[in-house]
């Protein structure tokens, strides 16, 4: 779970996991190194920013499946971005692809990210009720 004491470390764990990511996607996979550096990478950081306190969010929507909140909160990160290069193509030259780019940017980080805490969650919640279930075990040895 994401709290106030480790939601820094999280942006930078996540943030530095994103810039690798990025990277050796762009030289190795694409060799087209990238020109916009400063730009894009605090553009990653206020993502990581976003996505981090997305997941922060999550166990106050408990109302609703966390699949649902992650998807929810995919597209609407995925809007912010497009509405984002959107507004920076008034301002410099853009690539032909810069949407498609900055949308596969986004979702190769997005998805681990996402699987990894749905996992995390799911064998939280399965920690949780077992120990409850020991829990009820001797609360109901006691009543007899």
């Amino acid at each position: 779970m994401i709290t106030r004491k480790n939601f820094f470390p999280a942006v930078c764990v996540i943030f530095t996991c994103f810039s690798v990511v990025k990277i050796l996607i762009e030289n190795v996979i694409l060799k087209a190194p990238d020109s916009h550096y400063a730009e894009n990478f605090i553009t990653a950081l206020v993502l990581c920013f976003v996505v981090i306190g997305l997941f922060a969010l999550a166990p106050r929507l408990s109302n609703f499946p966390l699949w649902s909140v992650q998807l929810i909160g995919y597209a609407g990160i995925a809007a912010a971005l497009v509405f984002c290069v959107w507004i920076e193509h008034f301002f410099v030259e853009l690539s032909t692809s810069a949407y498609r780019d900055s949308f596969l940017s986004f979702t190769i980080c997005y998805i681990p990210v996402a699987v990894i805490y749905h996992i995390k969650m799911y064998h939280d919640v399965k920690k949780a009720n077992k120990d409850l279930g020991k829990i009820q075990e001797l609360v109901k040895r006691e009543k007899y």
